[in-house]
């Protein structure tokens, strides 16, 4: 398989510029590459990973985007309730439903209002000098001098080029707050760990795990890489589209929260975990409904303004009922079947299948091609976090007992092969003959 350096130089040979990517991404790729794919097949896959038109922004204050990202994360490192929630987010399922809000009402309490109305809008970028959304359409500023989501760094490659790397001000802001920093310091020691030729450098426990175990703490510590950046766009995501709602003139908007003060400082029970949002009809005070994160997101209040901004209009917005999947497979009613189907998925995915690395790389462009399949994957990956919490010890457990079970049977049949040869060198071995009574 081809080196990191060596895609990269053959791709500017033959395309004519850098790759949009960064070596850690390009490694990732190549790592899920089939045995025998060609340098066209490598390019394929890593043009498919590049980022999108809608990070072609402009550098424009890069430096300033990236220090403002860096002294918000400080004061947020100052607020011990802050990094309580947040470490709560990332270890357990049931506050994920509640978490954005939650990291929002953190935002406004650390930062005040005033300061967090100027956060860029999540997905933003300058485009020919003017600030888009992430459906490329300009925001108003007004007297607001708001900065981008999305923006580019001039990163050295060598002595005598330079390459522009897309950011993100909410990755930049949340992978360095004290969780974020502690994500990518863990992620930094499984990688030296899980390379023998730097598994020395590593430090403990990562130096010592077994394989197993360092593949699941690898995977477990790039979901909450992934999904702490996510929280932060989501907070804000929330803000803005609260905002929004909130200058409607027919409806009413508010949070199913209790507000307390404590020390002079204002705290916020949320009373409904799963549905933190109510929208009310001012027309008919009757017409009132709870809405969870994920849907009071897709409600889309620009389309509902132009359909006459009613309630109506504003709830017609989103298809409320989730939709039940078109499968021929039977629904899964109980624990014991869902054990099952997920039986017959490991089978699918062992990795001592020859063609296992053809199989992830079918899935992986399976759900790129069908956003309903991605929604579904998070949401049970999401779901599965707090069981997978309790019963990795048992797991681990369980696979120490493989790997001692499979070492007993190797020295058994090393044992008996010992044997085996043992009896032909005996059975071909020829009597000695006696010299002497030859003489006789």
């Amino acid at each position: 398989m081809f080196t990191v350096e060596q895609v990269k130089t053959e791709f500017q040979a033959n395309r004519g510029r850098l790759l949009n990517l960064s070596d850690v991404e390009i490694s990732e790729q190549l790592d899920l590459m089939e045995p025998g794919s060609d340098l066209d097949d490598v390019f394929a896959a890593l043009m498919d990973m590049e980022p999108s038109s809608g990070d072609t922004t402009d550098v424009i204050g890069s430096i300033h985007i990236a220090s403002l990202a860096s002294t918000l994360a400080r004061e947020l490192d100052a607020d011990v309730e802050f990094d309580k929630h947040t470490r709560a987010a990332l270890e357990a399922y049931e506050v994920i439903k509640r978490a954005p809000v939650v990291m929002l009402w953190d935002f406004k309490r650390v930062f005040g209002d005033e300061k967090v109305s100027q956060f860029p809008i999540p997905g933003s970028f300058i485009k020919d000098g003017v600030l888009l959304d992430a459906d490329e359409r300009p925001i108003s500023q007004g007297n607001v001098q708001r900065k981008p989501d999305k923006y580019k760094v001039s990163v050295k490659v060598n002595d005598a080029e330079t390459k522009d790397q897309p950011r993100s001000f909410y990755k930049e802001l949340a992978l360095d707050t004290k969780q974020g920093r502690q994500i990518v310091e863990i992620l930094d020691q499984l990688t030296l760990a899980n390379d023998k030729t730097t598994r020395t450098n590593a430090k403990e426990p990562y130096r010592s795990m077994s394989a197993t175990k360092r593949l699941s703490e690898t995977n477990k510590w790039k979901v909450r890489k992934s999904r702490l950046p996510n929280l932060a766009k989501q907070a804000m995501q929330c803000y803005f589209q609260y905002e929004t709602i909130s200058n409607m003139d027919k409806v009413l908007v508010g949070y199913n929260s209790t507000t307390h003060m404590v020390d002079n400082v204002e705290h916020v029970d949320l009373d409904e975990v799963n549905t933190p949002y109510w929208i009310q009809d001012k027309n008919n005070p009757a017409n009132v409904d709870t809405y969870t994160v994920s849907e009071f997101l897709r409600l889309d209040p620009l389309q509902a303004n132009l359909n006459g901004g009613t309630y109506d209009a504003l709830i017609a917005t989103i298809a409320r009922a989730p939709k039940k999947p078109t499968t021929t497979l039977p629904e899964i009613k109980t624990p014991e079947e869902l054990t099952t189907h997920w039986a017959v998925e490991a089978a699918f995915m062992d990795q001592r299948h020859s063609d296992w690395r053809k199989r992830e790389t079918a899935i992986i462009a399976a759900l790129r091609a069908d956003p309903h399949a991605i929604r579904s994957f998070g949401n049970v990956q999401m779901a599965t976090d707090g069981v997978w919490k309790v019963i990795q010890p048992l797991y681990d457990a369980l696979i120490q007992e493989d790997i001692r079970a499979e070492a007993n049977e190797r020295k058994e049949k090393a044992k008996k092969l010992a044997e085996k040869h043992n009896e032909q060198v005996k059975a071909n071995q020829q009597p000695k003959t006696n010299l002497a009574n030859l003489m006789k």
